[in-house]
């Protein structure tokens, strides 16, 4: 599977400013962050808040459509928002700006007044604007698992060897073939270098639920590295596939 430029234009009303240096229609990026398991928000280097899907407004207890428009302090409890106000400040004038960039925990605050404790991670896309993406520290994606990735949900590489081996015992016992596919995204980290790590993420995520609806119940896929995944086919009847 060969993955070449991958950026976004004209995806989300009122972004026209960046779209001319992106290339997924708009009905492909709102159906990648939709069905997101993170909070995605995209905001102006001023802190207005441009787009939110629903994971994002959900965490914040908004309807949808109703976080556009506010700005990024509105979500940070009132005795945070003024240190958080100078850090979004410093980080606009230098992205690599430690104290904001990926994996910082922060509170945030819901509609209703309830603070919630939140993992951050942030991605310059332009002069102007920063995807923002968001996890709920109570959040399972979040907490350390021993079976599945953390970003895609899916089995992982120890989980992957228990189940194929069960499936391997059991072609055995009932004279069924067994395949192992192994699958990695070309041209990947080209992906995370120029765009973010944010952007890399929310390609995987699309690509694990492409992958996941095109197996059957009897096969199991998992992710097993950064762009690396592996099916094992149960019952092939063309050994030669």
């Amino acid at each position: 599977m060969t993955i070449g430029q991958v950026t976004i234009r004209d995806t989300i009303k009122g972004l026209e400013p960046i779209m001319s240096t992106l290339e997924i229609t708009r009905d492909l990026a709102l159906s990648i962050t939709a069905s997101l398991p993170i909070g995605v928000c995209l905001a102006a280097y001023n802190g207005e808040i441009v787009y939110a899907n629903p994971k994002a407004e959900d965490i914040f207890g908004f309807d949808i459509g109703e976080l556009s428009g506010h700005l990024i302090e509105d979500l940070i409890p009132g005795t945070h928002r003024k240190s958080h106000r100078l850090l979004r400040e410093n980080y606009t004038l230098s992205p690599t700006n430690i104290a904001m960039s990926g994996g910082r925990v922060l509170s945030g605050l819901k509609k209703n007044g309830v603070e919630v404790c939140l993992q951050i991670g942030l991605t310059p896309l332009s002069d102007k604007y920063i995807l923002i993406s968001l996890i709920e520290s109570t959040n399972e994606i979040i907490k350390p698992s021993s079976s599945n990735d953390p970003l895609t949900g899916l089995p992982n590489r120890k989980l992957f060897d228990e189940h194929a081996e069960r499936l391997r015992k059991l072609a055995i016992r009932n004279k069924k073939r067994i395949s192992i596919a192994f699958i990695d995204l070309d041209n990947f980290k080209s992906v995370n270098d120029q765009f973010g790590h944010q952007i890399g993420d929310v390609l995987i995520c699309k690509i694990s639920r492409l992958l996941k609806s095109n197996v059957r119940e009897s096969d199991i896929l998992a992710r097993v590295g950064g762009d690396e995944f592996i099916i094992c086919l149960y019952d092939m009847k063309n050994p030669g596939i």
